[in-house]
């Protein structure tokens, strides 16, 4: 099945491929976003943001997020698989381990820019409650975060 068309209008909102504007969805949903592009990250913050998501707090690397994450119970997490110094799976057995802090049972969702199955299957066993593969478009990263949003 082809991913949904979207596209961003003059007022940089984005809208699925009739129209229908794409927000609302994530309003009060707290979710750590890791992402070490800032291009990457402030587009998926924008995405994110257009979802209603207002309880959003971005980081570019594992540190600040795990020290913030030591203090605050988040709904979802967002990890780029390529970090450093922990990649997504040291991140995903840091957090199913209780090494930061509460949110052992969190969901995760890695981002990857391979698709190396060996590894998509290590960071799983870690954890990982799903794994984004790149490119991936505004509409699949949000039927992602959602589902993983409500479980």
């Amino acid at each position: 099945m082809p991913a949904a068309r979207v596209a961003q209008d003059a007022r940089g909102v984005f809208r699925l491929g009739n129209g229908q504007e794409m927000s609302g969805a994530l309003a009060n949903v707290k979710i750590v976003l890791i992402e070490a592009s800032l291009d990457m990250r402030n587009m998926m913050v924008k995405i994110l943001r257009d979802q209603g998501a207002n309880r959003l707090e971005p980081f570019n690397n594992v540190v600040p997020a795990l020290t913030f994450l030591k203090e605050s119970s988040v709904d979802l997490i967002l990890c780029e698989m390529e970090q450093s110094p922990l990649d997504g799976t040291a991140f995903a057995q840091a957090l199913r381990s209780g090494k930061a802090g509460p949110n052992t049972q969190t969901p995760l969702l890695l981002t990857a820019a391979d698709n190396d199955m060996a590894r998509i299957k290590e960071a799983i066993a870690a954890g990982a409650s799903n794994i984004l593969l790149r490119p991936y478009s505004a509409a699949d990263l949000v039927k992602r975060v959602r589902k993983l949003a409500n479980r």
